[in-house]
C-alpha cells in the first residue's frame, strides 16, 4: 500500500502562530491573576492565624520573649510583655519583616477599657498590606488586610495595669477604626 500524501494548502503555516499570539495575553492575565489572589488569600490566612495566636498567647499569659519580628515603633511606652506579644504576633503572622504590618492590643470589660485581669477581655486586632505580584490584577480594598479576635484572659497575674498597646512595622499612621 502506498500512503497517501495531502497537498498542503498555502498560508496555514502562520494560522497557528497568529491564534496562540491572540491567545497568550488572555492565559496570561487568567495565571497571573490565579497567582496573585492565591498569594493574597495565603496572606490573608496567615493574619488570621497570627492574630488567633497572639490572642490566645495573651489570654493564657504566655508572653514569651519575642523575636525576630523586625524594626518595631510602638506607640506609648507598652510594658514589655505587650511588646512581645506584638513581636510574637507580627512572627506569627508570617509576613516578611519588610511588610509593612500593624498590631493593636486592648484589654477590655464590658465594652470599656481595662486592666489585664482574669475574667476581662483581650481585643488583638492586625492589619497588613499584601502586594500584588504582577501590579496588574486588582487586589481588594488596595491590598489592605485586617483581621481581629477577641478572647477572654484565662490566667490571672498579680499586678498589671496595662491597658493598651500598638506596634507597627514599616506603616506610618494605621486607621484603628474598624478595631472597636
Amino acid at each position: 500500500m502506498v500512503p497517501v500524501r495531502r497537498a498542503r494548502r498555502r498560508g496555514d503555516g502562520g494560522a497557528a502562530a497568529v491564534e496562540f499570539a491572540l491567545v497568550v495575553p488572555v492565559l496570561l492575565a487568567v495565571v497571573f491573576g490565579i497567582i496573585d489572589y492565591g498569594i493574597w488569600f495565603n496572606s490573608s490566612l496567615n493574619l488570621r492565624q497570627g492574630v488567633r495566636d497572639g490572642a490566645r498567647q495573651a489570654a493564657v499569659s504566655n508572653f514569651s520573649s519575642g523575636s525576630g519580628c523586625g524594626t518595631v515603633s510602638y506607640v506609648g511606652s507598652p510594658s514589655t510583655d505587650i511588646r512581645n506579644l506584638i513581636c510574637s504576633t507580627l512572627v506569627a503572622m508570617s509576613f516578611p519583616t519588610t511588610t509593612s504590618a500593624a498590631v493593636r492590643v486592648k484589654f477590655i470589660q464590658n465594652g470599656v477599657q481595662a486592666g489585664f485581669v482574669q475574667g476581662n477581655n483581650i481585643q488583638v486586632c492586625a492589619m497588613a498590606i499584601s502586594k500584588s505580584l504582577t501590579g496588574i490584577t486588582p487586589i481588594p480594598k488596595s491590598g489592605l488586610l485586617t483581621s481581629q479576635v477577641t478572647t477572654r484572659i484565662e490566667t490571672p497575674i498579680l499586678v498589671n495595669t496595662e491597658t493598651a498597646g500598638d506596634g507597627t512595622r514599616n506603616l506610618s499612621s494605621p486607621d484603628w477604626s474598624w478595631c472597636t
